[in-house]
């Protein structure tokens, strides 16, 4: 029997928490959920690790923003998707839209460089596109088709 699961969130370390917040609510509409320290909330590993915690949320997404000493990025810095394929690790955070190329057009016009796509793949109905949040984090964004071919991802065995 295996234990059923969900996705709670998605922790994310980035070097300044307040831009890398901003970035996220401006393009994808994320709201400040909780952070952390918090005088009322005493929490040891936070605490002594000198670190910081912001939870931001966009409907059912959750993403924790952590903000530690000495934070060092990693030594890819995504200089593109390809390369990073080999290294272990985070790879890259994907937003569900409903339609890919009028959100890279968007992105676009609010200044974010669309480094990969879009691209659509008629094979497996679905289009996407990679960019970088300030941070150099690998995003992608992935819109399906319906009328495309059926869907490995979504598809029920």
């Amino acid at each position: 029997m295996t234990v059923p699961v969900g996705l709670a969130h998605i922790g994310l370390h980035v070097r300044d928490i307040d831009a890398v917040f901003a970035w996220y609510q401006t393009h994808f509409g994320f709201e400040s959920q909780m952070r952390f320290p918090r005088p009322d909330l005493r929490v040891p590993l936070i605490e002594e690790s000198g670190s910081e915690i912001l939870l931001m949320r966009r409907g059912e997404l959750t993403i924790e923003l952590i903000a530690a000493p000495g934070h060092q990025p990693h030594p890819m810095a995504w200089r593109d998707h390809v390369s990073a394929v080999g290294f272990g690790g985070f790879g890259h955070l994907c937003f569900e839209v409903p339609d890919c190329f009028a959100a890279c057009a968007q992105l676009e016009r609010q200044g974010v460089p669309i480094k990969l796509g879009p691209t659509t793949w008629p094979q497996l109905g679905f289009s996407t596109a990679h960019f970088h949040d300030i941070e150099g984090n690998d995003l992608e964004i992935l819109s399906f088709h319906p009328e495309g071919a059926s869907d490995p991802v979504r598809s029920s065995p």
